[in-house]
């Protein structure tokens, strides 16, 4: 896959994203991009990272993982960051995305229906996923077609 340097810093809404890594990807990974979300005064507020492709793990883990630092919770600085973020997938030719959270992460699963996600399921994963472990929470698991 090659990574695009267009994307090095993208422009959301009342936020920007900058790239800290872009990475090809683990034995059974996938290739992705990692940012941290600032807002427009340039404080870092969190980060973002978007697995591009889908494969078997990243039904289950999804295709983005983000974090806003607790501070700064609650001002949709997920949601805007998302929302930034989808010109990445939508540049690698993704038809939709995977979004997944532990089915008791209420903010997580907000979050995504804002994003005007559908929720698949809420599934415990299997054994043979990357990341599963004894005692793993059920993820619910939602899609957007992009």
């Amino acid at each position: 896959m090659q990574f695009n340097q267009d994307f090095d810093k993208i422009i959301g809404e009342d936020i920007y994203l900058s790239i800290t890594e872009k990475n090809s990807g683990l034995i059974g990974g996938l290739p992705y991009y990692k940012y941290g979300i600032h807002l427009n005064d340039g404080t870092l507020v969190g980060n973002i990272l978007v697995r591009i492709g889908h494969n078997f793990n990243s039904y289950y883990s999804g295709n983005f993982v983000y974090q806003v630092s607790g501070a700064y919770r609650g001002q949709n600085l997920a949601v805007k960051a998302l929302n930034a973020i989808l010109v990445v997938a939508k540049y690698h030719k993704m038809e939709y995305v995977i979004f997944s959270a532990p089915s008791s992460s209420k903010g997580y699963l907000r979050t995504f229906e804002k994003m005007g996600a559908k929720l698949l399921e809420i599934v415990t994963p299997p054994e043979n996923y990357m990341y599963y472990y004894k005692g793993i929470e059920p993820l619910a698991i939602y899609r957007l077609d992009l």
